[in-house]
């Protein structure tokens, strides 16, 4: 969101995925200074497992779920 070449730091909560004509247009300006917005807050991706651990009704399961 925040480009390295401006003291944004490489981690989950600074990074989307676009497509390369949105790259472009953005390039090194902040998202207001593009006129662009996010769709989503970025986070530390998640992991499809344990969603399905955390979810589950089976209390076998549960004791695979560490957060």
């Amino acid at each position: 969101i925040i480009p390295r070449s401006k003291g944004g730091k490489d981690t989950w909560e600074n990074l989307v995925t676009c497509c390369e004509t949105c790259n472009v247009k953005k390039g090194n300006k902040d998202l207001k200074d593009c006129g662009m917005t996010l769709n989503s807050i970025p986070k530390e991706p998640y992991s499809k497992v344990m969603m399905i651990l955390e979810n589950t009704k089976n209390d076998e399961w549960k004791e695979f779920v560490f957060c």
